[in-house]
């Protein structure tokens, strides 16, 4: 580096993030700060040909959220965010929409959003879908589901991530029962164990559990005279032929 460049650094570091005209060439913390209205300057790690390992990059605010904003307090900020004070809003000044609001995404307009030190951005648009929220909990949530398949769950709102409907499996969000994550093989049906956040669903062999399977483990193998078997949480989930017997001491086929 030259002297010219320690210097003009030098004065960046002093006077950052007052003067925009700093968020361009050297710099030497990870942070980010308002090159203008709309533009997001942010100091991240990049080594060039003069051996710089930090250095400022810009880029325009998307139109989604087309105002660059600074929170001015750091409480409640991760230590990433507290000196990643800057981000793109939806609008430059505070909105009313915030107010009293905490932590988590809502709705609002169809689509989802979350609050910064008040100011409102913008997350996803949910059109053709329909936007769910709920404000049970810390943080909200809320998410973009086809108005067909969401259905409010009271296990889903107790915290599980997935559920049976027949001999579907579905995932949880935001207190609804959604999107399908598989369909069970026919015969094969879908069972629900544990309760709340411990509780899981999925395709299993049978709706009783099998003795031979260890229960307290998520995975487990155990052996037949000829099969290999695969357990989740004491059910048997899949087999596996072995013509020419399964070892039990190894649990594979031999």
């Amino acid at each position: 580096m030259t002297s010219s460049q320690r210097a003009a650094l030098l004065v960046c570091v002093a006077i950052a993030p007052l003067a925009a005209a700093c968020s361009s060439g050297a710099c030497n913390d990870a942070r980010n700060e308002c090159v203008d209205a709309t533009t997001l300057g942010t100091c991240a790690g990049s080594v060039d040909a003069i051996g710089q390992s930090r250095r400022w990059s810009q880029a325009a605010c998307p139109a989604d959220n087309p105002s660059c904003v600074t929170r001015q307090t750091t409480a409640g900020l991760s230590p990433y965010d507290a000196v990643h004070r800057a981000l793109c809003a939806a609008g430059p000044s505070p909105d009313p929409a915030c107010d009293g609001r905490g932590p988590g995404l809502f709705c609002a307009n169809n689509a989802t959003f979350s609050c910064a030190d008040g100011f409102l951005v913008h997350a996803a648009d949910c059109n053709p879908d329909a936007c769910f929220e709920t404000d049970a909990g810390t943080p909200s949530c809320a998410t973009c589901l086809p108005k067909s398949v969401a259905v409010r769950d009271e296990s889903c709102a107790s915290g599980a991530s997935r559920v049976c409907d027949g001999n579907v499996v579905d995932e949880c969000v935001c207190g609804y029962r959604g999107r399908t994550v598989t369909r069970c093989d026919p015969g094969q049906p879908c069972v629900s164990t544990g309760s709340g956040t411990s509780s899981n669903a999925f395709c299993a062999v049978s709706s009783q559990p099998d003795s031979r399977c260890t229960a307290q483990t998520e995975f487990d193998l155990f052996c037949t005279s000829d099969e290999l078997v695969q357990c989740h949480l004491g059910y048997d989930v899949h087999f596996r032929s072995c013509p020419a017997g399964c070892d039990p001491a190894t649990t594979s086929c031999k």
